[in-house]
Order: C-alpha cells, then structure tokens, then sequence
C-alpha cells in the first residue's frame, strides 16, 4: 500500500504474531489513511512496524486488541490507539 495517497481505511490485518519487517512502510506515504485496525498481539519482531504509519494523516485511529493497547505501535503523535475486542 506503500504511497497510495487514496487509501483512507486500511484492509484489517488479521496476522497474531508478526515476523520481521513484515509490515515495514505497508502505508508509508499513504497521507489520507486515518483508521487501522491490526489483531497482532505479538509485535516482538526486529523491525515489524518500521515506519509503517509514517506519513500518514495527521490524526487517526489504530484499533488493537485490548492486551495490546500500552504497546508502542509507531504511530504517528496525533494518533490515538483503541481497544477492539
């Protein structure tokens, strides 16, 4: 999805445990995206969320799984992160 500048709801991302770079840039430059919906509840992985929201709208909101919500997501500061169940 890399600079897809029209993309403004992400596909929901299903994957529990996320390997290496999985996600790395996925919506990188994608500057309309505002709502991300992400199931992970393993994000240990070298690198898996590398810059992937960066660029993105300036607010937003990344919904994660209610054990996830105090893990440190990368996104951007005027993000805000909620439960989803």
């Amino acid at each position: 999805f890399q600079a897809c500048t029209s993309l403004e709801t992400a596909p929901e991302l299903p994957a529990e445990t996320l390997v290496m770079a999985c996600y790395h840039n996925m919506f990188y430059y994608c500057s309309k995206l505002s709502s991300v919906t992400c199931r992970a509840t393993d994000i240990s992985a070298s690198g898996c969320l590398s810059g992937w929201l960066e660029f993105t709208a300036a607010s937003g909101t990344l919904h994660v799984p209610s054990s996830m919500t105090s893990a440190s997501w990368g996104q951007p500061d005027g993000w805000t992160v909620e439960a989803i169940p």
